[in-house]
């Protein structure tokens, strides 16, 4: 017979077996619920860098949120815990959200789901202008779809159509505004259509912020954006927009809250905004491309002349080097012969009796016109010249006498 130890053992191993079972039933049971798609008694985490909206009968009354760094608190103690906001801080997980990775949200509480939602994104895409492939930025419809939840911070891209800026030149710019939802109450459920307030009001002060600038300026902010180079003047524009100020640790301070401001309206405050794409359109646009084709032109003449007159240069200076060559082997010549006649007594005479004399000379009569011949270099007598031939008698002939 089994002993009573034995048989205690195996029931208790039993026992913690159907325990620990049961316990993991209730775990996978928690989180199917959790991840059906109308939420009761609990909630999955949001996804890094999210928040969500907890319901009850049409009224916010909590918000989960999983962004690092950053975690809720009531804007005022006695307040609603729907007027949580966002400071830099750092909030422990519960244990359901240690151990299943999802949050108790209460008996009748849900997960507010916003319908058929709609939003936009960018997109760079590679198009071919003018036969060269370019990167352009396009604006990407996204949705409609069911979205449960909503990022802390989001990149808004806005375009503002047809902007005359100076030169009454009108032009096309897109521009990325990046947000930080601090009162995610205020950010969706205080306006019916908060996106189509904040591009209105975005593109309200681009209007007026390029409107004196010329398209040269405007291009130079572009591509500062490319460069991570961020626009101070335009910058201070937003900031002073945002009606809310920060700390020099970057915490807000909201207790600076202008009812006016984007804060006040929005719930959001604006971290960055760039201008990173303009386009001529219109006449503008065949004026700039035939101003441009000119200048092409021009450039091309430009450099066909400065090539012409480079060869012409080199020619001559080719000449001149050559021409310098030329005198100064004749200098030499002179010299080497000057050093000749100079040694000899009377070598002026000599050397001008030389030159006549020579086998290369024409002259064959030399007379002087002077007697008393002034001679600047001592030249020496010149060598004597060969004897003349003798006359030959031809046969039957006599000298003549």
């Amino acid at each position: 017979m089994l002993s009573f130890a034995v048989i205690f053992t195996v029931i208790f191993l039993g026992i913690a077996g159907l325990l620990a079972g049961a316990i993991y039933g209730i775990g996978i049971a928690i989180k199917w619920q959790a991840n059906k798609p109308v939420k009761r008694f609990f909630a999955p985490v949001p996804r890094p860098g999210s928040f969500s909206f907890v319901m009850l009968e049409g009224r916010v009354v909590d918000i989960i949120e999983n962004v690092v760094g950053w975690m809720l608190e009531d804007t005022k103690p006695e307040g609603t815990k729907s007027e949580k906001h966002f400071v830099p801080d750092h909030r422990d997980p519960g244990f359901w959200e240690k151990t299943l990775g999802v949050r108790w949200i209460g008996l009748f509480e849900t997960i507010k789901i916003f319908k058929e939602w709609r939003w936009t994104e960018f997109q760079q895409v590679e198009r071919e202008e003018r036969g060269q492939r370019v990167l352009k930025y396009e604006i990407v419809p996204r949705g409609p779809a069911d979205v449960p939840e909503f990022f802390f911070q989001f990149s808004h891209p806005v375009v503002i159509d047809d902007v005359e800026i100076d030169g009454n030149i009108r032009v096309n710019v897109v521009t990325l505004i990046t947000v930080l939802n601090l009162h995610p109450t205020r950010a969706f459920f205080l306006n019916k259509d908060p996106t189509g307030l904040f591009a209105a009001i975005v593109k309200s002060a681009i209007r007026s912020y390029i409107s004196k600038k010329t398209f040269d300026q405007v291009k130079e902010m572009v591509a500062n954006a490319s460069k991570g180079n961020q626009d101070t003047e335009l910058w201070n524009i937003f900031k002073n927009l945002n009606g809310l100020t920060t700390d020099e640790k970057s915490k807000p301070d909201y207790d600076s809250e202008d009812t006016f401001g984007i804060f006040s309206k929005l719930g959001q405050i604006i971290i960055r905004a760039e201008i990173v794409q303009v386009e001529a359109v219109g006449d503008t646009a065949d004026a700039l491309e035939a101003k441009r084709l000119a200048e092409l032109r021009g450039d091309a003449n430009i450099a066909a002349a400065e090539k012409a007159a480079r060869t012409l240069i080199v020619a001559a200076q080719g000449r001149m080097d050559a021409a310098q060559h030329d005198a100064s082997a004749q200098r030499t010549l002179n010299e080497q012969n000057a050093g000749y006649f100079a040694s000899l007594p009377d070598g002026g005479r000599m050397f001008a009796a030389s030159q006549v004399a020579s086998k290369d000379s024409s002259v064959s009569t030399w007379v002087e016109g002077n007697s008393d011949v002034k001679v600047t270099l001592p030249l020496p007598p010149a060598p004597p010249r060969p004897p003349e031939p003798e006359k030959v008698e031809t046969t039957g002939s006599k000298s003549p006498k």
